[in-house]
């Protein structure tokens, strides 16, 4: 069962470092270019608008997967709510750099729409949160400064002790040796891809645990792929480098 895991979560490493980086190179491309400006409010309702959507179709996927349905406002006020204030922050990023704001605002601007996803990892998304984080790093990012690593190597240690602590000792040691990777330095982005898929594995094993139906089970795992994958180039553009001349020369490298 372990070489199963193992090779689903190297395959999705693949894809989050050769696939999805697709997206992301786009937009990385773009920085570059003169483009016409956009109506910042306009732009920061449309990115709401696109993260409260993600947030209905998750909402749907949470309650298709679920054995036993429950319904509450205030859990689906929520959960559609934090895709929206996402998605609102990362339409304001978007605006910063398409009107060509002064540098500082342009970072805060990216700034707030780099933290803002964290309200996604409060409840039943504490596993996607850290797919897209992770994820969206090693989508927008060619090069990593080493305090970054260093941050997201314990990090990622520290969420994988709570997600695996009791799974034996062959995931903690995968799980450490990939976070020692990244944190000097070492395959830092196919690392950074297999520590983000590793929790849609997670994710895949729990509802094909559960006592659903088989159709349910199969859009329950083939769903959650295409839902996280939209966050994780979301995101990757969200953050992607600001000068586009280092981007030219990291894609260049």
């Amino acid at each position: 069962m372990i070489h199963l895991v193992l090779g689903v979560v190297l395959a999705g490493a693949f894809v989050f470092t050769r696939v999805v980086p697709s997206v992301a190179t786009q937009t990385r491309l773009e920085a570059g270019r003169d483009a016409r400006r956009v109506s910042t409010a306009l732009t920061v309702l449309v990115g709401g608008g696109l993260g409260a959507s993600w947030g209905i179709v998750a909402r749907l996927w949470m309650r298709l997967i679920a054995e036993r349905p429950e319904f509450s406002w205030g859990g689906t006020i929520f959960i559609v709510a934090a895709p929206t204030i996402v998605g609102a922050a990362m339409g304001l990023g978007f605006a910063a750099r398409r009107n060509r704001w002064r540098r500082r605002w342009q970072a805060a601007a990216t700034t707030v729409a780099g933290v803002s996803v964290v309200v996604l990892g409060v409840g039943a998304g504490s596993l996607t949160l850290p797919t897209i984080v992770l994820g969206g790093v090693a989508v927008s990012r060619r090069q990593i400064p080493w305090p970054v690593r260093v941050l997201i190597g314990l990090g990622a240690t520290g969420v994988g002790l709570l997600v695996v602590g009791d799974a034996g000792p062959v995931p903690l040691i995968l799980l450490g040796a990939a976070s020692v990777g990244v944190i000097i330095g070492l395959w830092t982005r196919r690392l950074l891809g297999a520590l983000a898929f590793a929790p849609v594995v997670v994710v895949w094993i729990t509802v094909l645990e559960a006592e659903l139906p088989l159709w349910r089970t199969a859009v329950g795992v083939l769903g959650y792929v295409p839902l996280v994958a939209l966050a994780v180039a979301a995101y990757g553009r969200a953050i992607a480098p600001l000068n586009a001349r280092v981007v030219e020369v990291m894609m260049a490298a």
